[in-house]
């Protein structure tokens, strides 16, 4: 089986880096530096964007400045004031031993990405998979062109794959009568899911559960009538 792992908040919680990198940017800019646990809410998003809320400014430069005084600190200490969850190195053994295939599939540019994971020693264990296409809006802890290139949100974990030559099959289908995507009645629609046949045994024990959760991508199909 091939799995991918995302980095930050899955594999190691690297919010206190992340946190104390946004302070000494703001501090360093002569700003009050909110409290850690209210700059929680900024671990992840681009940094552009959490310095144009933080600095309350569309100033392109001060924003600049601001990424650029974060990753001062952050190459040198924050992405190393971080740390593995609980049971994490060991459930990836677990799983190596077992035969699986494992990437760390991540948005941090290489340059940080490839430090983190050795540091921790989940190369030994893992393979990192980043996506060295056109660049996209770092997050936090991440960066933009100069640092490396990365691909946010839901293409990430396909370029991964691709990369690692794994093609990618849909598990199923999920159907309904919907035809507009501002349909306001949703909640009256009854919608169906076909699994691939060889997939029907992993249904098995379902109906013990008195609820299941159906995490599907909404595509508009065509209309068979139209075939």
């Amino acid at each position: 089986m091939n799995i991918l792992f995302d980095l930050d908040g899955t594999l190691t919680d690297s919010g206190p880096g992340i946190t104390r990198c946004l302070q000494h940017a703001l501090t360093r800019l002569g700003r009050p530096a909110p409290a850690a646990s209210a700059l929680r809410r900024f671990v992840g998003p681009p940094l552009h964007e959490t310095f144009a809320e933080l600095l309350e400014t569309r100033d392109a430069a001060l924003v600049d400045g601001a990424v650029r005084l974060y990753r001062e600190r952050f190459e040198e200490t924050g992405m190393f004031e971080n740390e593995m969850y609980p049971g994490v190195l060991e459930g990836l053994e677990c799983l190596s031993r077992q035969g699986h295939r494992m990437w760390v599939a991540t948005s941090k540019p290489a340059i940080y990405a490839d430090r983190i994971v050795d540091h921790f020693g989940v190369h030994r264990r893992a393979v990192g998979v980043r996506e060295r296409g056109r660049a996209a809006a770092g997050g936090a802890g991440s960066s933009r062109g100069e640092h490396g290139r990365t691909l946010r949100d839901h293409g990430i974990e396909r370029t991964a794959m691709r990369q690692a030559g794994v093609s990618l099959e849909p598990s199923g289908f999920v159907s309904n009568s919907v035809t507009d995507a501002r349909d306001e009645n949703r909640g009256s629609v009854v919608s169906q899911v076909r699994l691939r046949p060889e997939l029907a045994a992993g249904l098995m024990g379902l109906a013990d559960f008195s609820h299941a959760v159906v995490v599907f991508l909404t595509v508009r199909g065509l209309d068979r009538r139209r075939r």
